[in-house]
């Protein structure tokens, strides 16, 4: 079905294209901010590194010896090295970036072994090592890879249903 054949016009295709961004639009809004697990703060959850900060800034560190090292057979190669490398250390310490996710004082508790929140005793044994290390991965990571695993077993589509 093409747009000259009568049975659509462009105004239709407009009015639809209009309605759908701004659904989109509107969905994407609210679920950037009120979703679940959404990656803006949400009242009653801290952030949660899944690389801890104090790892970031020591693996940082090494870089940019490293790059201090070699500065001098290569300066302009070290000077954009050392940018980028203080680029993505504050990206990954940053509250609400790539590195983690917000959670519930009881679920950070369970799998981070240096946080003591207030009344921890009543919140149960921590996970095993493990599973720590599993729920760490922040939501985003999680929710990508089990999306591509769902469209890749989802088999093909019938496409003799399209005309």
């Amino acid at each position: 079905m093409t747009l000259g054949d009568g049975c659509y016009t462009w105004q239709e295709a407009a009015t639809d294209a209009a309605l759908g961004a701004t659904g989109a639009g509107l969905g994407a809004r609210w679920a950037w901010r009120y979703g679940p697990r959404s990656l803006t703060r949400v009242t009653g959850k801290e952030w949660s590194h899944a690389i801890s900060r104090k790892m970031v800034e020591k693996y940082a560190d090494l870089a940019r010896d490293y790059a201090k090292r070699h500065a001098n057979s290569y300066p302009k190669v070290s000077a954009a090295a050392k940018r980028a490398i203080d680029r993505m250390e504050k990206a990954m310490n940053k509250r609400g970036g790539i590195n983690g996710s917000w959670a519930s004082p009881r679920r950070h508790y369970r799998h981070d072994p240096r946080r003591f929140p207030r009344g921890w005793r009543e919140m149960g044994e921590r996970l095993r090592p493990t599973l720590q290390s599993l729920d760490r991965i922040p939501d985003w990571i999680k929710l990508s890879i089990g999306g591509g695993i769902r469209g890749a077993a989802g088999g093909n589509i019938a496409m003799d249903a399209i005309p």
